[in-house]
């Protein structure tokens, strides 16, 4: 094996430690004559991390297959290989652990390990044995005292680094305060269908390594899963790959940079386990694993800190008693999710909600999910968690294609089909819209495809839906005080219900006393805002109110909003496929908001998230959004109001952004609205929020053919000019992009013909060859970046000629390049004839790109910067910027955000800054950076921030294409 050597990781220690390691804990244990040989062949097979602990009993047998392996000859010396142990928490108490260690050490053999670490952060009661302990044998840890031993073996040389085993933030955050010694590693239960992203990410910017146990799902334990090993998102992975799923998820882990501790005593699978250093996993592999649902194992029940947690079984949600005579739990499970995953995979989800608590679920025709939960129902009677479907409260709705009077009740039936169920407890109408009934897909329709909507016709079919017994209670979604008004002239049943976005960025009052007063119960979608779903926003979970009392509380901020919705009379639907959060978010009834805090949150700004401009329609019901919502909404929204417009114009006159000049002669703002998005919205949502953005005052906007947005954008610069907010198009910047696929010296012309068609416009202010690779012109879209669609040689010079072309023409005013490093750029400097106006790159305060910038500098090349905040969302992303603790601090300080903070360093390198959001509160922070300095003493800071390149570009690196290594593709700097 000396050959292939496993990668090794160097600790904050000093030390170093091979990334993937043989774990050793298996229960029943095998006795020592078939552990010995089985430790004595991974070392044989390369592997030189072993990791034990004094609980699973195999550190002798470890030991002595060490000595054996020095006998052998299959290792020179003790040093040659990693060894890790833990202290158990029976002796986790001050004065304990180093005698703890010394007889680890003893029973090992050796006179150090490499690595021993505090196994839970837990103490049990001393004489306790084994797993025979009660909830009155766990003692709360000593942390401070526990850590000074853990850092006397480190001083004596008993352990040349120490670290921790399934701590979480809070708990880390605590040791370090008290450490002089930094724990070196976090040891964690971790894989695909548990990512502990905000955890790695915290271990990240305090310099901790992480290690996984468990990284293949423990599919073979009582409290593991198959979702890691039976995923088919990994399965068609590892099928393309040609590799075992095990392969592809240990693959998964060192790509996030951490360390797998991997068990198998299989030498088949010992072998296979260690190939999986010479492949990598591409950038749309890793998209795809983003998609696998997340759920923890190894739930820790027994070993939770008293009082810290309380189990929810035989806590029964509260009940609110509908105008119908029906209970509905105040709590629901929603189940509307994007990028949805197998049935069978979202079933094991809504299986694990009901063994939490929740008796009430939340879906709909067009969710795609009602098969799911029915299924789920099934198997949670199978498992005696249900008696009866009686004991679940089911709630669903019709689309808007069959929002028609004779369809409602079909509708229904078939609803009733999927969820394999007699009834549902209430049938809701989703939209007062109509759609076509015959659409091929009715989740994709143009304004023609709406028609007038029928409020009298419509609720007949739903009063006869509750009359057939096929829907205990019926309702409404998304109704104003209007059509409510209108409904209950013509009604003969009440409705029971109207759910509506609700939570406490959009607190609905109005609403909710009318509905109060006419008994009907308001239900809440959208109870947390919605957060990362491209309409929605942070106004709730990160809202300043709400963290000063959660943190007063000691609760979540979800709990706290969860809660006022629930003091406001109101249900709620939660969204989480996250176990902990599941909990966390029932967990609300055992604390009440004050008069003081309801007062408080009374003050948070008022915004609806999802504003349904795609109902709007001169064919259908709703002309305007006034005319959708009944007059309800908040001013700051896009709507046809002129004077709206004009008065937003005006003000933004006065904050006009700063224009740097280009090489070219033209002008560019400094601060640009990116509009690439994955997956990205609806056309008519998309052209909404760039409306947005030029109410904001916005007028540089960055597209790429590859982006799907230039037609969306067209129509909002054509929109911004009929509404007045521009006053011709030559006030708005437009970047675009020609795609790999394009870049053929005979297709760079057409393809920007094909931009601009799109765009609805005569010229674009800049085009950026996307990247300097050449892919065959058949790979369009995302899907279409694969290592085979590579051609061998991209021709720059011809590639660039072309662009001039463009340029010459008048179809662009400026030209430029995007990724290029400098190499490439001293090459394509040597032939052109007009150089380059931009270089478009990877730049933010997690990979500051000094060198290049310099060279760009000197070459009067201006440098833009794509991911300036990190891409913190994104898959390829991190959250190096966003929790930089360096950022946060100098944000405190200046009582600005991290995002302002980061935004404004671009701008004083004399960059510029593509950033992106959908959000309209966030585009105007995002604007408000030039009244401003950052000090010396804070830029200095920044030189301290760790430096990484998020996005690699490894899908364009093949041996059949023009780079072979990441060093080349990015001409030494990867």
């Amino acid at each position: 094996m000396e050959a292939k050597a496993i990668p090794e990781v160097v600790l904050n220690s000093g030390h170093k430690m091979p990334i993937l390691g043989f774990g050793t804990g298996t229960v029943p244990l095998p006795p020592s004559h078939e552990l010995i040989p089985a430790f004595i062949e991974a070392i044989q097979t390369g592997y030189r991390h072993f990791d034990t602990a004094a609980y699973y009993g195999s550190e002798e047998s470890l030991g002595q297959a060490i000595a054996q392996a020095l006998d052998q000859g299959l290792i020179k010396t003790r040093s040659e290989i990693f060894v890790t142990t833990k202290l158990w928490c029976t002796d986790a108490h001050p004065g304990l652990v180093l005698p703890a260690l010394k007889s680890s050490l003893q029973r090992l053999g050796l006179e150090y390990v490499d690595l021993y670490l505090i196994h839970f952060p837990v103490r049990l009661r001393q004489g306790v044995k084994g797993t025979k302990y009660g909830k009155e044998d766990i003692l709360q840890l000593d942390m401070k005292g526990t850590w000074e031993d853990m850092e006397q073996c480190s001083k004596l040389g008993l352990a040349k680094s120490i670290g921790l085993s399934n701590f979480g933030v809070k708990k880390l955050s605590q040791i370090l305060q008290n450490a002089i010694i930094p724990p070196a590693l976090v040891q964690v239960e971790m894989n695909a269908a548990w990512k502990q992203e905000n955890l790695r990410n915290f271990c990240k910017d305090k310099g901790i390594h992480v290690s996984a146990w468990s990284p293949l799902g423990a599919n073979g334990a009582v409290w593991g899963s198959l979702a890691v090993m039976d995923s088919p998102i990994l399965k068609d992975i590892a099928l393309t790959k040609g590799k075992s799923v095990a392969q592809v998820a240990l693959r998964w882990i060192i790509q996030q940079g951490a360390t797998p501790i991997v068990k198998s005593f299989n030498s088949k699978r010992m072998k296979e386990n260690l190939n999986i250093f010479c492949w990598e996993l591409s950038q749309a592999d890793m998209e795809k694993a983003k998609q696998i649902p997340q759920h923890r194992g190894f739930t820790g029940e027994l070993t939770e800190e008293q009082g810290e947690r309380k189990s929810m079984a035989g806590k029964k949600i509260p009940d609110v008693l509908l105008n119908s005579g029906q209970k509905m739990p105040v709590i629901g499970m929603g189940t509307s999710v994007e990028n949805r995953p197998s049935n069978e995979t979202l079933a094991s989800i809504y299986v694990d909600a009901i063994g939490v608590g929740y008796r009430h679920f939340d879906t709909a025709s067009v969710y795609g999910t009602e098969e799911a939960v029915g299924l789920a129902v099934a198997k949670a009677i199978d498992k005696g968690l249900l008696k009866s479907r009686d004991e679940v409260f089911i709630t669903s709705k019709p689309w808007n294609n069959d929002a028609h009077r004779d369809l409602i009740v079909p509708a229904l039936k078939t609803t009733l089909k999927k969820l394999g169920m007699e009834y549902v407890d209430l049938y809701l109408i989703h939209w007062p819209v109509r759609l076509r009934h015959d659409l091929e897909n009715p989740t994709v329709f143009s304004k023609e495809d709406l028609l007038p909507f029928d409020i009298e016709g419509t609720w007949k079919g739903m009063e006869e839906c509750y009359k057939l017994g096929l829907a205990k209670s019926i309702g409404i979604c998304n109704y104003g005080t209007k059509k409510l008004t209108k409904l209950l002239e013509i009604a003969t049943i009440p409705p029971a219900v109207n759910q509506v976005e609700m939570n406490p960025s959009w607190q609905q009052g109005k609403l909710r006393e009318f509905c109060k007063q006419k008994g009907i119960h308001v239900s809440a979608w959208s109870a947390l805002g919605a957060y990362k779903i491209f309409w929605g926003s942070g106004a709730v979970m990160e809202n300043p109110i709400l963290k000063d009392i959660a943190t007063a509380k000691g609760k979540t901020i979800a709990q706290v909003a969860l809660r006022w919705v629930y003091q406001q009379g109101s249900s709620a639907m939660a969204k989480s496929t996250n176990n902990e959060r599941m909990k966390q978010n029932l967990d609300i009834f055992d604390f009440e908001l004050s008069e003081e805090d309801l007062e408080r949150i009374s003050q948070v700004p008022q915004r609806r998230q999802y504003t349904g401009d795609m109902w709007l329609s001169e064919n259908g019901s709703c002309k305007t959004l006034e005319e959708l919502w009944d007059d309800d909404v908040y001013n700051n929204m896009w709507s046809n109001n002129i004077q709206h417009r004009s008065n937003t114009r005006a003000k933004m006159e006065t904050k006009k952004i700063p224009e740097v000049r280009l090489n070219s002669g033209q002008k560019m703002p400094v601060i640009g609205l990116g509009t690439a998005a994955i997956p990205l919205p609806a056309p008519e949502v998309l052209t909404s929020i760039i409306i947005d953005a030029f109410e904001v005052g916005y007028r540089h906007f960055d597209t790429a053919s590859l982006y799907g947005s230039e037609e969306p954008l067209g129509k909002a610069v054509a929109k911004a000019l009929e509404l007045g907010l521009i006053k011709s198009r030559d006030e708005v910047f437009i970047t675009s992009k020609l795609w790999t696929a394009d870049a053929h010296p005979d297709l760079v012309v057409p393809a920007l013909k094909t931009s601009l068609q799109k765009l609805g416009l005569e010229y674009v202010d800049l085009y950026l060859v996307h990247w300097p690779v050449r892919l065959k012109p058949e790979a369009r879209g995302h899907h279409s970046i694969l290592k085979e669609n590579v051609i061998p040689y991209f021709d720059m010079q011809g590639t660039w000629e072309a662009m001039e072309e463009c340029c010459r023409l008048g179809l662009a005013k400026s030209i430029g390049v995007s990724n290029f490093g400098i190499k490439k750029i001293t090459q394509l400097l040597e032939n052109a004839t007009i150089p380059p106006a931009v270089n478009q790159v990877e730049m933010n305060l997690s990979w500051q790109q000094g060198k290049l910038r310099e060279f760009c500098k000197q070459k009067g090349i201006h440098v833009s910067a794509w991911s300036p905040l990190g891409a913190y969302n994104c898959s390829w992303g991190s959250n190096a910027v966003m929790e930089s603790q360096i950022l946060k601090e100098i944000a405190s300080a200046k009582q600005k955000s991290i995002a302002q903070i980061a935004l404004r360093w671009i701008y004083e390198q004399g960059a510029i800054a593509i950033v992106k959001s959908f959000n309209k509160e966030r585009m105007k922070e995002n604007f408000d950076i030039f009244g401003w300095e950052l000090s010396q003493e804070e830029s200095q800071k920044f030189s301290q921030i760790p430096q990484r390149r998020m996005y690699l570009g490894i899908d364009f690196v093949t041996e059949n294409g023009p780079y072979k290594t990441l060093e080349e593709l990015w001409d030494g700097d990867p």
